[in-house]
């Protein structure tokens, strides 16, 4: 089975979650987390999900990223930026609507 893993840096406010390989359930409770303290941050003023190097992304993963761009919304009314250039994963992305709910920039 391949990994996955998801690295996290932070400049000025800027958040960027980059996901890397093959992105399923058992990295869920620490990108939970990482979400967590995101908004616990006094200085956030946005956040980027790097998805260039994302070869898959499970149901659970999508919902937390839905529950990241709720919280974005509700706490500096912006919405996330997702960077994709794999044509699956952009489908996979505006079939679930996400592109009503995060900047989608291939």
């Amino acid at each position: 089975m391949s990994t996955g893993r998801i690295q996290f840096a932070e400049q000025d406010g800027t958040f960027v979650l980059k996901f890397v390989g093959e992105v399923r359930l058992t990295l869920c409770s620490a990108l939970d987390a990482t979400i967590e303290r995101i908004f616990t941050a006094l200085n956030f003023s946005a956040i980027v999900i790097d998805l260039t190097e994302t070869r898959s992304i499970d149901s659970t993963t999508l919902g937390l990223l839905a529950k990241l761009s709720i919280l974005s919304r509700q706490k500096v009314g912006l919405l996330p930026t997702v960077v994709t250039t794999h044509d699956d994963i952009t489908r996979l992305l505006q079939s679930m609507g996400f592109d009503q709910v995060f900047n989608i920039v291939n």
